[in-house]
């Protein structure tokens, strides 16, 4: 939505008060950065959202999953190892992108086996391949998340989570 997106963005923003977004207000969003269009559709679907707080130790990451009707929570947190050599914003994106990428896989390849127990699994279009890197793409991420844990100092609340 305009600006390379920014503009929409903020107007969600504006809109949202920090309250959950809805169909609504990606709508009236929409409308105001746009104008008024006969043909316009918006579409909003949000799976999972992800809050970032720095601090002078480190930062945190609140990570909210809807999923099959559920709605799971945590948190992480990784602390900086001095105040001379913090670690790199970016790095932390990259770890929490990589856990919400490997919950994804986590649910994608829990699915055959629900589809199986139902005798469903031929109607739909996953095949062993797509599942085979599915588990390749999970085994990566996996460890990418833990070689940055392994570097840094990282803390889980409530726990962390089952990939597997």
């Amino acid at each position: 939505m305009g600006g390379e997106g920014r503009d929409g963005i903020a107007e969600v923003e504006a809109l949202s008060v920090g309250e959950e977004v809805t169909d609504a207000i990606v709508s009236e969003a929409a409308s105001t950065v746009l104008g008024a269009l006969e043909d316009l559709v918006v579409e909003h679907d949000s799976q999972t959202a992800i809050v970032f707080t720095p601090s002078p130790t480190g930062y945190r990451g609140a990570i909210l999953e809807r999923r099959d009707r559920k709605t799971g929570a945590f948190s992480v947190s990784v602390q900086h190892p001095t105040p001379q050599k913090p670690v790199r914003l970016s790095h932390f994106l990259s770890y929490c992108a990589d856990i919400a990428k490997a919950l994804t896989h986590k649910s994608f390849l829990d699915r055959p086996q629900e589809l199986i127990a139902e005798n469903a699994l031929s109607s739909t279009n996953i095949t062993p391949a797509l599942t085979q890197a599915t588990r390749n793409r999970r085994r990566e991420l996996v460890d990418q998340i833990g070689n940055f844990e392994e570097a840094n100092k990282v803390g889980f609340r409530p726990e962390w989570p089952n990939f597997a």
